[in-house]
């Protein structure tokens, strides 16, 4: 599948595109297609996209982008080695485990893992 065709593409909006990539490459995600003040980034076959305004809202934004990975307890050491600022790990009764990791720009990633 195509970004052009792929539904429900989550896009945000960030004052800076550059710390954006890097945060979220350093996580797993790949870039697919910077376009100026534009990119494309991948996780297995979804796609997510950002864009860049110096004027975007840096405060948490009361959504975040879940991401299912096989072990969500080494996503959790990745994001806390990588010295990001991560909600507590746990078992949830929606049947995941998963956390929340901040970043730049109000992006905030849930990793998750079914249990």
């Amino acid at each position: 599948m195509s970004e052009s065709s792929a539904q429900l593409v989550a896009e945000v909006v960030v004052p800076d595109l550059g710390k954006t990539i890097d945060f979220l490459t350093a996580l797993g995600f790949r870039v697919e297609r910077v376009d100026g003040t534009f990119v494309v980034l991948r996780w297995d076959d979804s796609y997510l996209f950002v864009a860049e305004n110096a004027g975007a809202m840096t405060t948490a934004r009361w959504i975040n982008i879940r991401v299912i990975v096989p072990d969500v307890d080494a996503m959790w050491l990745k994001a806390t080695q990588l010295g990001h600022t991560v909600t507590m790990i746990g078992d949830r009764t929606y049947g995941l485990r998963d956390f929340i990791v901040a970043g730049p720009g109000g992006v905030e990633i849930r990793f998750a893992q079914v249990i």
